[in-house]
C-alpha cells in the first residue's frame, strides 16, 4: 500500500497537486483525493495476483503435491533435536 500511495502521490505532484501547502483542512482534502486512485491500484494489483495464482493452479487440490515426497529420516530428527537443544541452551545462558 505504501508503494501504491507513493506512486500515486508522485503522479499527482507531477501534475501540480500540492499536499504540503494550506491549512490542515486543505491538506486533509488533498490527501483524501489520493485514496480513490490508491484503492483502484490496490484492487488491480490483487486481481493480477489472483490471475497469476490461478494460472499456476494454486488451490486446485486440497493437498500439496511434490515431485519427490520427502520423509524425515533418523538423521533429520537428530539434527532437529540438536538444533532445539542449542536454542534451549542459548536461551538459558546469560
Amino acid at each position: 500500500m505504501a508503494e501504491e500511495l507513493a506512486a500515486v502521490r508522485a503522479a499527482q505532484a507531477s501534475r501540480g497537486a500540492s499536499f504540503d501547502a494550506g491549512s490542515p483542512w486543505v491538506r486533509l482534502k488533498a490527501a483524501c483525493g489520493l485514496m480513490v486512485p490508491v484503492l483502484v491500484g490496490l484492487y488491480r494489483r490483487a486481481d493480477r495476483l489472483a490471475t497469476a495464482m490461478d494460472a499456476r493452479c494454486f488451490g486446485a487440490s486440497n493437498h500439496a503435491t511434490m515431485l519427490n515426497e520427502q520423509k524425515m529420516t533418523p538423521r533429520d530428527w537428530a539434527v532437529l533435536a540438536a538444533g532445539a537443544l542449542l536454542c534451549a541452551l542459548a536461551a538459558l545462558v546469560p
